[in-house]
């Protein structure tokens, strides 16, 4: 048995809602899209852990049924001291036996091989060429020759490798004993977190934990990170009329560039005012210069007024009274 936990029951909130429950660009749940990149399909159970008045409100555990076969979710009364805390309660609540995995859901994270038992995915921040927000609150990981983890350390600078919220464990009834053992008193740790737990395995149980290699990586957990993404994929809408020039050709220079958003991302869309334009013609143009157009809309209005409508709001600006 085999089983992927996905802690939502912290307070980030984007657009004032759980961050969970946001849509990435490509229309997925970010609940979803947080195990996308870590063999969701190898687990016999899933489970999501939210508080009560998330789910009160949201309705999360019908949401998840309805895109995850085999879902469950944990709901918790009130908010925990810490991940460690919220991790404990879901595997005392769902009655998890033998291996698990605790997966964070403000991270996607791809991962380059299926791993079972005691790892941790780590992000060699050396190899890593994109910007990370808030680098001092990650947890960092000391790795021996052999990729072993030596220790886990939070918001501490002690490696060129940071953890990016995968973490698998051999056993639940071993990680229930070592937190019940971390928490109590004479141990002045005021919140447990996941790192705290694999160093006591590490140090006191002498356990191995081999790092695995992240194929990509992004953190939704920051405002300015997802604004970054939300940036770099956006929808865009070419004029084409406006860029062409007498021959029908766009400058290079724009098409380079062009490229760029493409590559990183963006879904890019054609529209013209032309009526008998190829748009196989236009697509094969594009493509020469490594951009992909998404949809080509003909017979638009040369207009100067080009408006995305996505309330009641914008419409209503548009409304031209006739009296």
């Amino acid at each position: 048995m085999k089983t992927l936990i996905v802690p939502c029951a912290g307070s980030r909130k984007i657009n004032d809602i759980p961050l969970f429950l946001n849509k990435y660009p490509d229309g997925k749940l970010l609940a979803i899209k947080s195990i996308e990149g870590i063999y969701p399909e190898e687990y016999d159970r899933i489970i999501y852990v939210v508080l009560a008045d998330v789910e009160d409100k949201y309705g999360v555990t019908k949401i998840l049924s309805d895109l995850i076969d085999n879902v469950e979710v944990v709901v918790l009364d009130n908010a925990t001291n810490g991940p460690a805390e919220t991790v404990y309660y879901a595997l005392k609540k769902a009655n998890v036996n033998g291996e698990f995995v605790v997966r964070d859901s403000h991270t996607y994270v791809k991962i380059k091989e299926k791993l079972s038992g005691n790892f941790i995915a780590g992000l060699d921040l050396s190899q890593y060429n994109n910007s990370i927000d808030n680098l001092r609150y990650k947890s960092f990981i000391n790795l021996n020759e052999q990729n072993q983890v030596l220790d886990i350390v939070e918001k501490q600078f002690r490696s060129n490798t940071i953890s990016v919220g995968v973490y698998g464990f051999s056993s639940s009834s071993e990680y229930i004993n070592i937190y019940e053992h971390l928490v109590n008193s004479k141990y002045p740790i005021e919140k447990l977190y996941l790192s705290h737990i694999i160093s006591y395995l590490i140090g006191y149980d002498s356990k191995i934990f081999r790092c695995v290699d992240v194929e990509k990586y992004e953190d939704w957990s920051t405002l300015n990170m997802w604004n970054l993404i939300q940036k770099k994929k956006s929808t865009l809408f070419l004029d084409f009329d406006a860029l062409c020039n007498d021959k029908m050709c766009i400058d290079k220079k724009i098409l380079k560039k062009l490229s760029k958003l493409y590559n990183q991302g963006a879904k890019i869309n054609l529209f013209t005012s032309l009526k008998e334009i190829d748009s196989k013609s236009i697509l094969e143009y594009f493509e020469k210069y490594n951009v992909c157009i998404n949809s080509v809309i003909k017979d638009c209005n040369y207009s100067e007024i080009k408006e995305i409508v996505s309330t009641e709001d914008n419409i209503n600006k548009l409304i031209v009274d006739s009296e």
